[in-house]
């Protein structure tokens, strides 16, 4: 925070007439200058502890400090599904030094209560506050989450001073998250405030990922006689708190069809009848579905978009096995390099492609290769992505996947597993 520039004076007299005793010798510029990082971890299920560390630039005139603080605070999932219980010790610190005056770090004890309602969009929050240098405040917020990645809020503080109203709206897209608010400031006026944040360790972390595997991508109709299959993936899927898939339409503006929840752990599928939130039956074309994930800890995860379609139909194909790579006497071994063909039935769209994932022992992908039905074999030399060899006498997965002519994953065959071996 920086103010206008300010006229420096000097004292040259001691009169009745005070604007005879000060004159003007320059100008400055005063400055405020915060900077935090923040760090959090979960403990077991229902607890979670973080921190932060924040750095404090003041400048007036040609002097200038710098201070350290420390907040920390401690996060409660309590049984009652949505209602969260947290403590907070904000400023821990040494005083700062400026000329020749200190100035303690502005101490504060927090608690709050936040409750979520609703099926989350509806966020209820209160936090009283206990600072050591002046009177207590009590506070209450409400959040409601309008679209994906829109939120809108509105705030009461009572502090004995301004007692404030504030209003806002933040705007998430992937882990960047842009908040602006307003709020009197009694004397002082309107205030506007805005504040841009990067989240690193959330979505993207290793340990907290969600896909979406559509097991039968096609529906027959609008007649719902039928629903599409998708299972649901998540790394940690029993630390899984609530779940939403979105189903959107077709189009440069694909409107939300519908949203299916769910709470808890994810198991089993998750079923799409092919009507919209109202109950009618949606109609004939492609859509698109992403997964959600909220995990205990409070992180989110999506899923890629994958593609759906109903009243299209989507032609299916098939895997096979050369011949002349297969061990006869045992049909579960491969020999490398193997050769494979994809078989396509006819009046297959001259825009279809293809592509065969390779997942190694882990599990994880080993090599991908792509074509369209132009190509109807391909050779796998055994090679990974990165050009590591595969490992001889272990288990390998072969997974097709059907591609739309903008590369969308139309449908994903079972998995092939056989054990690869080194031709001898």
């Amino acid at each position: 925070m920086s103010l206008p520039t300010q006229v420096l004076t000097r004292q040259v007299a001691s009169t009745s007439d005070p604007l005879q005793n000060f004159e003007d010798i320059g100008s400055f510029n005063p400055f405020d200058l915060h900077v935090m990082g923040a760090y959090a971890q979960g403990l077991g299920r229902d607890w979670s502890l973080g921190a932060a560390l924040n750095v404090t630039d003041q400048g007036l005139d040609k002097d200038s400090a710098v201070g350290l603080g420390l907040d920390l605070g401690l996060l409660w999932r309590t049984p009652l599904r949505g209602l969260q219980a947290g403590l907070a010790a904000q400023n821990l610190g040494f005083p700062v030094s400026l000329v020749q005056d200190s100035f303690a770090l502005p101490l504060v004890g927090r608690a709050g209560l936040s409750y979520r309602v609703l099926e989350d969009r509806l966020l209820l929050s209160t936090e009283a506050d206990l600072p050591v240098d002046y009177d207590p405040s009590l506070a209450l917020g409400v959040e409601y989450h309008l679209a994906e990645g829109v939120f809108a809020g509105a705030g009461y503080r009572y502090d004995n001073i301004f007692n404030p109203w504030s209003l806002g709206a933040g705007f998430r897209l992937g882990e960047a998250m842009l908040e602006i608010a307003t709020a009197p400031a009694g004397e002082l006026g309107q205030t506007y405030r805005a504040s841009v944040s990067y989240r690193w360790g959330g979505n993207v972390s290793p340990g907290r990922k969600a896909d979406l595997e559509p097991l039968n991508a096609a529906l027959p109709g609008p007649s719902g006689r039928e629903d599409i299959k998708m299972r649901p993936l998540a790394s940690r899927p029993r630390q899984v708190a609530n779940w939403s898939l979105y189903v959107y339409g077709s189009g440069p503006k694909p409107a939300l069809v519908r949203v299916p929840r769910g709470q808890g752990p994810l198991k089993g599928l998750i079923h799409w009848d092919g009507r919209s939130d109202d109950g009618q039956a949606a109609p004939p074309g492609r859509y698109q579905a992403v997964l959600a994930v909220r995990f205990e800890s409070g992180q989110v995860a999506y899923s890629a978009y994958r593609p759906l379609v109903i009243g299209q139909s989507v032609p299916e194909i098939r895997l096979g096995v050369d011949p002349g790579s297969q061990v006869p006497e045992r049909p579960g071994l491969l020999y490398i390099p193997a050769l494979f063909t994809i078989q396509a039935p006819s009046g297959a769209p001259s825009t279809l492609r293809w592509r065969l994932e390779i997942l190694g022992p882990g599990q994880s992908v080993f090599q991908t290769l792509e074509g369209d039905m132009g190509d109807p074999s391909v050779k796998w030399l055994g090679e990974g992505a990165t050009g590591a060899a595969f490992v001889s006498n272990q288990s390998y997965q072969f997974r097709l996947s059907e591609l739309d002519g903008q590369g969308r994953v139309l449908k994903v065959m079972p998995p092939m597993t056989r054990v690869c071996v080194f031709r001898q």
